[in-house]
């Protein structure tokens, strides 16, 4: 009984002991920016919480939910950057938790202990289970969604079904890239129902599971959508995606990270191979997602490096089944079905496999941390020249007034509002004409602001009409930040 007891706990356990880490060791409280896009998502939380309208006043080219829920958090606990970390890190750790029980229900607990391995050594995701960006909580509201999923199917319980399409629905509207689960799911259920039916085929009336998990999720989708945004400016989360198709930039480095991790896609292909074979619905599911994962990063452009997740996540729960079951095949516990029980060098293959790229990953994660309770003790960081220059703009404007800058991140931290129409300033907008640098040079015109500051694109028009208007008061490689005169 005690025993039982422990293995019903160690999924629990060992993510708990991640987010303990990551709290202790992960220098985040301090870090000033992991990546643009915080900073764009910050801000945009921030005017929201401050009562100016999504779509309406703040342009955004992403789902609306994540803003909704950090200006929620802000109202209730201050508009801190901290807050907005350990939210994400909350969803790293229901990410972990999900998969892990959704690999131990299924499959075993060698699946899933192999699996939460591979999950936490991801490139990057110590960083990204504690930056404030969209990606991972999407993922991980999608994985929560398919492990709901997996208990319809497997009790026949209704209410289960609704709870995977709610999740869903949640999933999208933070970020609109797990639509690409849509139809992975929805053919999951249709094969549930046909496995139900003993293989008895479709009718109108068995695809009743169907109907209702679309008509949910639509349901809920659009209800959302009208309560956070109202009825107009959906167009912008269409419109940006389309007009940057096709477009590349330096900093796409997805098929990097994918290059890294190829032994683990590998052993991916291997479990959703495995999982097919033996006709696993748990399996399929997963497969069908890594696939479409996959599919979507090649057709899609531009890719981000955190991008990633989208194919990484299934493929490394995939590669825990195929590892999980190779261990249980090398112990003489094997469950496979008949002409893959002789696999044993294959098994040892795989096994041999997930221990190399574990043992070259593993180091590389490990960096991520400090020994020295950094979030704790400061360590030095806020010496840093993006704290500087918050001190100057505190020092020369201490009102607090509005500023206009490209790292919304300065204008965040330092409590300041942007005009709402610059609050995604982002390279992507820029190439795309949807950001322009008459734009910008308006929205200076309307609100006169005290501060303008410049610290990551080169805009010759802005900067030659702020030149004729304000004062260089701080200059530092790229940082450039100007006073009205």
């Amino acid at each position: 009984m005690k025993r039982h007891r422990i293995e019903a706990f160690l999924p629990f356990a060992i993510v708990a002991a991640f987010a303990l880490v990551v709290l202790l060791f992960l220098p985040f409280r301090f870090r000033f920016e992991f990546d643009p896009d915080e900073g764009v998502e910050l801000i945009k939380a921030f005017l929201y919480a401050r009562g100016h309208a999504l779509q309406a006043e703040i342009y955004s080219d992403q789902p609306p939910l994540f803003t909704a829920l950090l200006a929620l958090l802000f109202n209730v606990l201050g508009p801190e950057v901290v807050v907005a970390r350990l939210t994400v890190l909350a969803f790293s750790c229901l990410l972990l938790t999900t998969a892990a029980l959704y690999l131990k229900f299924f499959h075993g607990q060698p699946h899933y202990l192999a699996a939460l391995l591979l999950l936490i050594t991801l490139p990057g995701y110590p960083e990204l289970s504690v930056s404030a960006m969209i990606g991972l909580p999407a993922i991980s509201l999608a994985v929560s969604s398919v492990l709901a999923l997996g208990l319809w199917e497997h009790s026949g319980k209704a209410w289960w079904l609704a709870v995977s399409s709610v999740v869903l629905a949640l999933s999208t509207l933070t970020k609109a890239f797990t639509l690409i689960l849509v139809p992975v799911l929805g053919a999951a259920i249709l094969l549930g129902v046909v496995r139900r039916r003993s293989g008895g085929g479709l009718s109108v009336r068995s695809v009743w599971p169907l109907v209702a998990w679309l008509g949910i999720l639509i349901g809920v989708e659009v209800l959302l959508l009208l309560v956070i945004v109202g009825p107009r400016g959906w167009d912008q989360f269409v419109g940006m995606q389309l007009a940057a198709r096709g477009e590349v930039f330096e900093s796409g480095k997805t098929e990097e990270v994918l290059r890294w991790t190829a032994p683990m896609l590998v052993l991916g292909f291997l479990g959703a191979w495995r999982a097919t074979a033996r006709r696993s619905w748990s399996g399929i599911c997963l497969a069908g997602w890594f696939v479409l994962g996959l599919v979507a990063l090649a057709a899609n452009r531009p890719t981000w490096w955190h991008h990633h997740l989208l194919a990484t996540v299934p493929g490394a729960m995939l590669a825990g089944i195929a590892v999980g079951d190779s261990l249980e095949h090398l112990w003489g516990r094997s469950k496979l079905v008949k002409h893959l029980d002789r696999g044993w060098a294959l098994s040892l293959l795989s096994v041999l496999i997930a221990v190399g790229y574990l043992a070259f990953r593993i180091p590389g994660h490990l960096e991520a941390y400090r020994a020295r309770l950094p979030n704790l003790i400061d360590g030095g960081q806020l010496s840093t020249r993006d704290y500087e220059v918050l001190a100057t703009m505190a020092k020369l404007d201490p009102s607090g007034g509005w500023v206009v800058t490209d790292r919304p991140m300065f204008a965040f931290r330092s409590g300041r509002e942007i005009p709402a129409e610059l609050s995604v300033f982002s390279r992507k907008r820029l190439s795309t004409g949807w950001l322009t640098e008459g734009q910008v040079i308006a929205a200076i015109k309307e609100h006169q602001p005290p501060l303008v500051f410049f610290g990551r694109f080169e805009l010759p028009e802005v900067e030659g009409y702020v030149r004729d208007r304000y004062r260089l008061a701080y200059s530092y490689s790229s940082y450039r930040l100007y006073l009205r005169e």
